[in-house]
């Protein structure tokens, strides 16, 4: 063979490995930005105080104040607004429930723009929140209110999530089948109504759901 064929050949195997070495580091480097996009954003909603309100009260687990009160009382002041009439007389525990709810909202929009707007995030990423998108779609008022107050993002990521969420309800369907099959010799012998502790995962609508230690 030429040498200079040979050359030439070698030349261009070590571009392309460099090439491919490049695009593997890149793109390593990205998943590991991701992750601490996931990580980072979860912690900050675990730990904030006025998200964890919201999150009760979106979930429908705060046994004074619900999504239609929120939505009730950001309509009057949304008219008072609008007839430059004084806002409306609201307690500031109520002030901050319903700031809470909003917030809730806005970093749920952060989450789908990273996705929709920046493109720094996949759908897949995105999922790891789905549970939140999941509560705002159970109510159809409270994704209006998205629409008028500039949330719309969040409905977009709802309609992007809604088959993976339907695809995943699928995959559970199967899997319940198999759960026989995968208790562990352990638990065939305890009995039936031993005080043991479980962390219980529920899924809804294909959505992870993670709820209180409770005894079986």
């Amino acid at each position: 063979m030429d040498e200079k064929v040979i050359t030439g050949t070698i030349a261009g195997l070590g571009l392309a490995w460099a090439i491919f070495a490049y695009w593997h580091s890149k793109r390593s480097a990205l998943a590991l930005e991701r992750t601490k996009f996931i990580s980072d954003n979860l912690r900050y909603f675990e730990t904030d105080q006025f998200l964890q309100e919201a999150n009760r009260i979106v979930s429908s687990l705060d046994t004074e104040f619900d999504v239609k009160k929120f939505l009730e009382i950001m309509a009057l002041n949304s008219e008072a607004a609008d007839d430059e009439a004084p806002s409306v007389k609201v307690s500031p525990a109520l002030i901050q429930k319903c700031t809470a709810v909003d917030n809730y909202l806005n970093f749920l929009w952060r989450i789908a723009y990273a996705h929709f707007g920046l493109r720094t995030i996949t759908v897949h990423d995105m999922d790891a929140f789905g549970y939140y998108f999941y509560l705002v779609s159970r109510d159809v008022g409270l994704m209006k209110y998205c629409v008028e107050e500039g949330f719309e993002e969040v409905l977009y990521a709802i309609k992007k999530l809604k088959p993976y969420w339907q695809e995943a309800d699928s995959k559970n369907d199967e899997l319940m089948k198999e759960v026989p099959k995968l208790v562990s010799e352990e638990a065939k012998k305890r009995p039936k109504n031993s005080d043991v502790s479980y962390r219980r995962i529920l899924v809804t609508d294909g959505v992870r759901r993670q709820r209180f230690e409770r005894a079986i």
